[in-house]
């Protein structure tokens, strides 16, 4: 099965300052070829056998914990956390159950969902984040928020404050 382009953050890995050091830069994953994570085969012994050996790797990885957070958010296929997709899909869905609300915050679309079941912070982490994400007018996301236009700017005004 193809890799879609769209899953795999294909941006290097800047290089750690003293400043912002980046988790990824101290990957183990970095020495070996991104093809050892991703699995040609769909199942049977020849997919145990190429995740068993990506695992292996993330096992000795000192940012394990990192790439596993950063893997539920952003990765949908691979190895990756020292987890398979399945396993990353089976974390998020438990972790859906055990938390409804933050999940639904975390949840981008619908927007609705956000909106009738997180709290103020929540909501507004929410619509900042949507707003950038989707490049949708700020009349938009003041509709799909149930807030209005100025409490969308003044959200977007703290945000970029305390960036």
């Amino acid at each position: 099965m193809p890799i879609p382009s769209s899953s795999i953050d294909t941006r290097p890995a800047p290089e750690p300052t003293d400043a912002s050091p980046d988790w990824r830069h101290g990957a183990a994953c970095r020495q070996v070829t991104p093809e050892t994570f991703f699995p040609a085969a769909e199942n049977g012994d020849s997919y145990d056998e190429q995740v068993t050996a990506a695992k292996a790797i993330c096992h000795t990885c000192p940012v394990l914990k990192q790439c596993r957070a950063w893997s539920l958010l952003h990765l949908a296929y691979g190895v990756a956390g020292g987890l398979t997709e399945r396993e990353r899909s089976t974390l998020r869905r438990r972790q859906r159950r055990a938390h409804p609300r933050a999940a639904a915050a975390a949840h981008v679309a619908p927007v609705g969902e956000v909106a009738a079941t997180a709290t103020r912070r929540e909501r507004r982490a929410a619509a900042v984040r949507y707003l950038a994400e989707s490049r949708t007018s700020r009349d938009r996301a003041a509709r799909q928020f149930h807030v209005s236009i100025r409490t969308i700017d003044r959200w977007l005004a703290e945000a970029r404050a305390s960036a």
